[in-house]
């Protein structure tokens, strides 16, 4: 266990109790991350350009054609690639084929959707010394899910910079962008209608923001059906997986890049952390409540929720099961 930094007692000396607060606890989990991983696990080979993929004067083309699309996201993260052929390979979808010198960003994705899972875990455990498992569970499934880490990637505008070479995608993620505008634009309207009717200076700043965003009105599609492209969510966790090789396995660094992102969303939730809709309506009605399945031939998912003696039955169809049970779990609720 010394590989995981757990000292073993072997009798010839006394180990006083941990002294557990919440101004120690999370760098004691980070400390020294890079020493211990490297102490048991060797560091993951990193992209090179000289490789079998690509003659060398043909990776450096490719490179230097893709790298101008991808390397603005360091200075939205704040940080600087050693190696940029790790940014490269993080936004490549497996439906782009121009790119000879590294593969697609599944690896990565594999790699930083755990490590996002822990370092979130601990700023959880150390944030709240009295807060109950239940509830700590609540507040990591609101900040490690598709859908958040999707709402990232369009602030960073990784859809923006994602390699790939399906227009299906492209308009995906295209609708789903469109969609969290349109979500903007209603909450600061909410705000506008809450607002004391003598706050007339805020109220000013809050029209002149809605004025000023870009909006497309023309986009009439229901909210609760724009599904989050997955590729969002996976191109965000491949990011974090890049970062977390290119700092040499350093979870402190990883962190430190992260954290601007997800700390404000912590603050936000940690006082009532928002359910999924069908985890809502188990809650509100744990009783009469039918939940259908049904597999379409075309790939999708289909749920059918209904309430009998209410006589309420809504019907939802998305890429995963999932995503069709909340979204007709979100109608329900809305009745």
């Amino acid at each position: 266990m010394k590989w995981f930094g757990i000292k073993i007692n072997d009798g010839s000396s006394t180990i006083a109790p941990p002294k557990s607060t919440s101004s120690n606890t999370h760098s004691l989990l980070l400390a020294e991350s890079d020493s211990i991983f490297s102490s048991h696990f060797r560091s993951p080979p990193a992209p090179k350009l000289a490789s079998k993929l690509a003659p060398l004067d043909k990776a450096i083309s490719t490179r230097n054609r893709i790298l101008p699309q991808v390397s603005s996201i360091q200075g939205k993260i704040e940080y600087s690639f050693k190696n940029e052929l790790l940014l490269i390979e993080a936004m490549t979808h497996s439906s782009y084929h121009r790119n000879d010198i590294t593969g697609c960003y599944q690896r990565l994705e594999f790699l930083g959707d755990a490590i996002l899972d822990y370092l979130v875990t601990c700023h959880i455990y150390q944030s709240d010394s009295s807060a109950e498992p239940g509830r700590m569970t609540e507040l990591r499934s609101a900040l490690v899910c598709n859908s958040r880490f999707a709402e990232l990637a369009i602030s960073l505008n990784l859809h923006r910079s994602l390699c790939h070479g399906s227009p299906n995608l492209f308009n995906d993620m295209k609708k789903y962008a469109q969609s969290l505008k349109q979500r903007e634009k209603e909450d600061r309207e909410r705000k506008l209608e809450e607002m004391s009717i003598n706050d007339d200076d805020s109220a000013q700043v809050i029209v002149e923001s809605m004025e000023d965003g870009d909006i497309d009105d023309d986009e009439d599609e229901d909210d609760d059906i724009i599904e989050p492209p997955k590729s969002l969510s996976d191109c965000f966790e491949a990011l974090a997986g890049a970062v977390f090789i290119d700092s040499g396995m350093n979870l402190q660094t990883v962190w430190e890049t992260f954290s601007p992102f997800l700390e404000p969303l912590f603050e936000k939730f940690k006082n009532d952390p928002p359910l999924t809709p069908i985890c809502e309506l188990h809650k509100l009605i744990p009783k009469d409540l039918e939940v259908k399945k049904k597999v379409l031939s075309e790939g999708k998912s289909q749920c059918i929720i209904e309430i009998k003696d209410k006589n309420i039955c809504e019907v939802a169809t998305a890429r995963s099961y999932k995503n069709a049970k909340n979204f007709a779990a979100s109608r329900v609720l809305k009745k």
